[in-house]
């Protein structure tokens, strides 16, 4: 609200399960467990992250601002059931 004059444009990214170095030192029965309660029965990618990073910042998207864009399989859609 308070960048919008200045045409600053705030908006954040928030990943869930990705396959990155830090995911892949976890024990496999844990990475199973992780990847059993999500949606997609999969991790993401880091790519996927990037992908949206890249879509944020193309001069085609400068009406959107103020949103959290969840990259993140589903496992979001699904918080408030449990």
């Amino acid at each position: 609200m308070e960048l919008g004059k200045y045409n600053v444009l705030v908006n954040s990214i928030a990943p869930g399960l990705i396959d990155t170095p830090l995911t892949q030192k976890l024990e496999k029965d844990v990475q199973q467990k992780l990847i059993d309660a999500q949606p997609t029965k999969t991790m993401g990618q880091p790519d996927d992250i990037a992908k949206v990073a890249s879509f944020l910042a193309n001069e085609g998207t400068r009406f959107i601002t103020g949103q959290v864009i969840y990259v993140d399989g589903g496992k979001s859609v699904g918080a408030n059931f449990v």
